[in-house]
């Protein structure tokens, strides 16, 4: 009994430390600790229902200037009142009808400035009123990629 006891702890303390290895690598991984590319990703925003970016629809070049396309998938023309794009606010009113789209293009130092090939990740906010709905509508998630 005292041997397979004791093989039995060997085992599980190895399992411990391979667990632990394995949620610290997984852990780095996700903040980007090993470098490689930075994959396009705009996430949290609504799929339907709202104003919202897509992936791949939004670029951001390393002197702080940049292009994001916003869709409307309200069902109904939407009146944009603000966007929060990391460092750069856009408090000019626009209105986009239902299924159409408009572009941003934050000039240069708008956004926070990287080196090409450089990671960013940032958060947005976007305000927005539609005619059936009288209080502020307000759609948020992260865009990430590389500096262009």
């Amino acid at each position: 009994m005292k041997r397979a006891q004791a093989a039995l702890e060997y085992l599980m303390t190895y399992g411990w430390a391979i667990l632990i290895i394995a949620i610290v690598a997984a852990a780095l991984y996700y903040m980007n600790v090993f470098g490689g590319t930075c994959s396009p990703s705009a996430t949290g925003f609504p799929p339907s229902g709202g104003v919202t970016i897509l992936t791949g629809e939004f670029l951001v070049d390393a002197d702080g200037s940049g292009e994001v396309i916003l869709r409307n998938n309200a069902g109904q023309s939407v009146n944009i009142t603000k966007v929060d794009i990391d460092t750069y606010t856009n408090g000019t009113a626009m209105t986009v009808a239902s299924g159409a789209s408009i572009t941003l293009y934050p000039a240069a130092s708008a956004l926070t400035t990287g080196t090409a090939g450089a990671c960013y990740r940032f958060s947005v906010t976007i305000s927005y009123t539609t005619a059936s709905l009288t209080t502020t509508q307000t759609a948020t998630g992260t865009i990430q990629g590389a500096y262009q």
